[in-house]
This record gives structure tokens, sequence and C-alpha cells, in this order.
């Protein structure tokens, strides 16, 4: 982490998933949400795990998504090596397709 940081930021990682076909990606995604006060880390939180499910049956730039499963969290683990943020995260499947159904 850098010593220069925005105020609030997302962090988004990849930590596994499986493909069960050449079109199909389901990803395990870790997302940690960074601000200057838990408050607002929580209220970063809410907001995206809304967005993710209602992602659900949208296609973004031509990528098709069946949805936000899986869920697990908010926890709330501060690193102890960053004073000036707190961190919320959760992690779950997205899972997507290039090949949308009909």
């Amino acid at each position: 982490m850098p010593d220069t940081r925005p105020t609030k930021f997302i962090i988004i990682t990849r930590i596994g998933g499986d493909q069960p076909n050449p079109a199909q990606d389901d990803s395990r995604l870790l997302l940690e949400f960074w601000a200057k006060s838990s408050a607002t880390a929580e209220s970063m939180c809410n907001t995206g795990r809304a967005a993710l499910r209602n992602s659900a049956a949208g296609t973004f730039n031509d990528t098709f998504v069946y949805g936000w499963s899986g869920e697990q969290g908010p926890t709330y683990l501060n690193d102890p090596t960053i004073q000036d943020r707190r961190r919320v995260q959760i992690f779950g499947d997205l899972s997507i397709s290039t090949d949308p159904p009909l």
C-alpha cells in the first residue's frame, strides 16, 4: 500500500474460482472497501453489495452477468500497519459469460 492514497478506495482481487466452460467464468472475488472512517467504509461496502446483487441478468461491456452468490461478510478487518484508514471486506462469486443465454 503506498504512503499516499485516496481518501476512500476499493481493491478487488480474484482469489479463486472456476471456469465451467470456455464461455463462462465463476470468479471468487475479495472486495476491500477502505475509508478514513468505519462508517464510510461500511456504507461503501453496502453500496457495493447492492450493486453486485442487482447486476444479475445484466450485460456490461459485452459480458453477461449471471449473478453474485456465496457472499460472506462484511468483515471489519483493519490492517495494523495502516493507521489512517479503516477496512471492511466481503467475498463472493461473480458468474459471467461472453455468450449470454437466449
